[in-house]
């Protein structure tokens, strides 16, 4: 058996294993991690948090983090637009 597993899967393992993730809905997660977790790169998120398309992070000094249930909610949210076949509407943070 060939083990060659996609980075996207090992992506998907990773953020699967992590308990801050899966567990902790007041987790901060860093701009990797988000990334991972929806499943693009970080450049990704930061252009869609710059056209609204993803919600801001919270600012830690220099550093920007988000809360595992606000990724968690914006997930849901896409899942849901995706499946009811309404087009690409977006979630702006308040």
């Amino acid at each position: 058996m060939n083990d060659q597993t996609t980075p996207r899967r090992k992506r998907a393992a990773r953020t699967a294993q992590n308990p801050a993730v899966s567990t902790n809905p007041d987790a901060l997660l860093t701009l990797p991690t988000v990334a991972e977790l929806i499943g693009c790169k970080p450049d990704t998120v930061r252009k869609w948090v710059a056209t609204g398309r993803f919600p801001v992070p919270i600012r830690l000094g220099r550093s920007v983090r988000w809360r595992a249930k606000t990724v968690n909610d914006w997930m849901q949210l896409q899942a849901a637009i995706s499946s009811s076949g309404a087009g690409s509407a977006t979630m702006r943070a308040a």
